[in-house]
């Protein structure tokens, strides 16, 4: 589990952390209880992945800058940190600024990664020659 930064009390929405979060450094970290905060689906979060750190799921949200508020969901609380980017978005720039410790880890991952994601791009590119 990572080192929390702060403990939220109070009732909150989902707004107000994001704007809490975006005057804080990236990676700083505040925990909220579930009782004082509706869920993260509810206010547009998308499941996603991330490194495992005990927790049940992984919420995350762009924000309008490209960064992202990473949500971990505990059983009785959220860890929440904002990201320089989501994964989602860029998973290889997400590694570098994001996550450089896990780079060992991931290393045997990401050429298979990039090779997949070109030769997507290709089979698109050559779906929309047929068209035109």
């Amino acid at each position: 589990m990572e080192t929390v930064s702060e403990i939220l009390n109070s009732k909150l929405e989902w707004i107000e952390v994001e704007r809490y979060l975006y005057n804080k450094p990236f990676h700083y970290h505040v925990l909220i209880k579930k009782v004082n905060i509706i869920h993260p689906k509810e206010f547009g979060y998308k499941r996603s992945f991330g490194e495992f750190n005990g927790e049940k799921f992984d919420w995350r949200k762009t924000l309008i800058d490209g960064s992202c508020i990473h949500v971990r969901e505990y059983d009785t609380y959220y860890i929440i940190h904002r990201d320089r980017i989501n994964p989602d978005d860029d998973l290889i720039r997400h590694i570098a600024l994001d996550s450089l410790k896990s780079l060992p880890k991931l290393l045997p991952f990401i050429i298979p990664i990039l090779l997949l994601k070109y030769n997507y791009k290709l089979i698109k590119k050559k779906r929309l020659r047929k068209y035109i």
